[in-house]
């Protein structure tokens, strides 16, 4: 039996040997590839949403497909925000899912369907796992803190918080792996669609932290969903059975007496109702389990201290790597919604390093001399250090009020830029004798969207920079001054400007490519509309103005001639692109895969895209030396980095497997290399064509 997909066809199952419904004619073979084996919830459960088992007949394996039957803007837009989500996380405890697998549907009469097709998990939530079975065991409950929290580490990693952490949002595999579902409300909006349900918030009573009720929600948040999750898990009972409606507590440890106190009391700090009581981040998490877990292992018999953590640094999966660095491009699900005031920063003297080790770096940057490197951290930071050598020391330091993810020095530089999820972008000064005297932090147009993509113009002499509600300004970098203003209306993932400062470009996932004339068209919202779909990053040629580089999700990255408007080379694959870059003299284009591949494109030779230059395999970042691009850095799914020719055959290791988050040449050293890994630590290292 198949069953049809219009929801409005009176009579949806069908006998196996037909192609259409015969009750409505649609044709029962979803996309050409999925038929729709049983729903997964009753077909009338919710006017919204509608989720079946469906059998993918390329890949002949079950898996789960959503299907959106209403029309209205806010649900859809909250349907694709799960859908970009999950195509960008990668990780066993996270649902799988392709870019092919968005899609939509047109049905005979013209209705259309937006679909998304996931893994099919077998197994039940943990609500009605814990039903079945009872509450569990003090062991379980810390191995299955730390899966989640490995979970949770590798989704605020990515600038994601999940916002509906709860027993029926986790789903338990046969062999005890755990997945956490229903990426749907990841982002900060008013309303939207959970399993199904119409809510007027993002809100699970019992489950959700008093900040996000109060539409404030922050990662952080989740650290209370978290807790509360594992007092229905040790119980068995509903947290709000346990709520004492004087006090406002949870009285709930007097139910479990066998459970230790070390566990106990640190579930109360997850769900501590002050954010500020709970713990600073994920490894802090996952370090105070392994205290916990080592305390109750040799001291049985023994009264244990129980010391509370720092902040630890972040230890992610590899597989963080991959897509990190370049997942800002889904910065909009995460604090949408936030409406706290922000304002110019008076100047700040950075002549003072970091009172603590950096945390969880994003993105490094030298300058173009080669005497500083800039690294910033989603621990708020930017730090600058003096380079000599292989020596770094760290000169000056400046916080943000949340996470920073982009960093850029300007070519002259005298100048740097940081972008923030705080919605600000900072500008930092550089005097002739490489002390650090001021740092402003700007205000994105009144917004409260983060601070996702910056860029200098080759002169140095304006800075362009976007939000995650799609608004983009160019500023005067001397006077930090806004002069021209594009506002899209929808998420912008990148922006680059051409050689000659005359045009900026856009990426947009879900629009077209927008190229923006900016001095001549600065507050009049006219801008040239390419016509590629999708579009995941943008650059153009260093060395000719004319042409623009312009990645797709479906795999095709496509040249364009800018004084014709035409398509002048075009390279096709079907793995989602997540990130572009020119060589320095323009003669190679590099092109980075979800799939951890790297094509490297001699695209005036081979303008049909039918020959590359290179294909790298297991690569997740790829960087030119600073010269002609004649060597390419690469940070590699090993875990290792390497040097290798762009067009030859020399494949030296310079780092070991030890996560690896960022590499970068040094401009007037090429032979210079920093490596940044996710532990905070950078290390400066020389290499060379002769060395061993």
């Amino acid at each position: 039996m198949s069953y049809c997909i219009n929801p409005n066809c009176p009579i949806r199952d069908n006998p196996d040997n037909v192609e259409h419904c015969i009750t409505c004619g649609n044709l029962l073979c979803v996309a050409n590839r999925y038929w729709l084996v049983k729903p997964l919830r009753d077909l009338h459960h919710s006017p919204y949403l509608e989720v079946f088992e469906v059998r993918d007949r390329e890949a002949q394996t079950s898996k789960v497909l959503k299907s959106l039957k209403c029309n209205l803007s806010k649900y859809r837009e909250l349907f694709e925000q799960e859908a970009q989500i999950l195509i960008e996380l990668n990780h066993s405890g996270i649902l799988k899912t392709q870019p092919s697998e968005f899609f939509t549907v047109e049905l005979n009469n013209g209705q259309r369907l937006p679909c998304l097709v996931m893994e099919f998990v077998e197994g039940q939530d943990l609500e009605k796992w814990v039903q079945k079975n009872g509450s569990i065991s003090q062991n379980l409950a810390l191995e299955w803190l730390k899966q989640l929290t490995e979970i949770l580490a590798y989704v605020h990693q990515h600038n994601f918080f999940h916002r509906d952490i709860k027993p029926s949002n986790i789903m338990r595999k046969p062999n005890g792996q755990l997945v956490l579902i229903d990426f749907g409300t990841a982002r900060e909006v008013t309303t939207t669609v959970v399993e199904g349900r119409e809510v007027t918030a993002v809100y699970s009573h019992g489950y959700t932290a008093p900040e996000q009720i109060e539409g404030k929600a922050v990662p952080k948040s989740d650290f209370f969903s978290l807790g509360c999750t594992f007092v229905y898990l040790l119980t068995g009972k509903h947290p709000q059975e346990f709520n004492d409606s004087q006090t406002r507590q949870l009285n709930w440890r007097d139910s479990i007496p066998d459970i230790s106190e070390l566990l106990t009391n640190f579930i109360d700090e997850l769900r501590a109702s002050d954010v500020e009581n709970r713990p600073q981040n994920t490894q802090a998490i996952l370090q105070r389990i392994e205290q916990i877990d080592r305390s109750l292992s040799h001291s049985d018999d023994l009264p244990v201290t129980e010391l509370p953590l720092p902040p630890q640094p972040s230890r992610l999966p590899w597989l963080a790597i991959s897509i990190g660095l370049t997942i800002s491009s889904i910065l909009l699900g995460v604090w949408i919604g936030r409406n706290i005031d922000r304002w110019f920063a008076p100047a700040i003297s950075l002549s003072q390093p970091c009172a603590s080790p950096a945390d969880d770096i994003s993105a490094i940057a030298f300058s173009p001399n080669g005497k500083f490197l800039a690294t910033v951290s989603l621990d708020k930071t930017v730090r600058v250090l003096a380079i000599e050598e292989t020596k770094s020391e760290e000169v000056g330091c400046k916080e943000h009020q949340d996470g920073v993810v982009a960093v850029q020095f300007s070519p002259d530089g005298t100048k740097f830029a940081t972008a923030s999820l705080d919605s600000t972008v900072g500008l930092g000064k550089i005097n002739s004798n490489g002390s650090i005297s001021s740092f402003k932090r700007l205000q994105q147009n009144n917004n409260s969207f983060p601070a996702v993509a910056i860029a200098f113009s080759p002169d140095a002499k304006y800075l362009a920079t976007a939000s995650a509600d799609g608004t983009v300004q160019v500023w005067d970098a001397k006077q930090a001054k806004e002069i021209a203003l594009l506002k899209p209306k929808i998420y912008v993932k990148n922006i680059s400007f051409s050689r000659d400062g005359k045009y900026l470009a856009t990426a947009s996932l879900n629009d077209k490519v927008r190229v923006w004339e900016w001095q001549a068209h600065s507050y009049d919202q006219k801008t040239i509309s390419l016509p590629a779909e999708n579009v995941t990053d943008v650059a153009f040629s260093p060395m000719d103005e004319n042409y623009l580089s312009v990645a797709s999700a479906d795999g095709t990255v496509r040249i364009w001639d800018m004084t014709k408007n035409e398509e002048v080379a075009c390279l096709k694959d079907k793995a989602y692109v997540m990130a572009i870059s020119f060589s320095p003299d323009g003669r190679y284009l590099a092109a980075v895969s979800l799939n951890n591949e790297a094509r490297i494109w001699e695209w005036k030779k081979y303008r049909d895209g039918q020959n590359l230059t290179r294909q790298l395999k297991g690569v997740a970042i790829a960087v030119f030396s600073p010269k002609d691009g004649k060597y390419l850095a690469t940070i590699n799914s090993d875990g290792t980095a390497r040097v290798r020719e762009t067009d030859g055959a020399l494949n030296r290791r310079i780092a070991d497997a030890n996560l690896l988050e960022a590499v970068a040449f040094n401009p007037a050293d090429e032979n210079s290399l920093a490596l940044a890994r996710i532990d905070g630590t950078i290390e400066i290292q020389q290499w060379s064509v002769q060395s061993q």
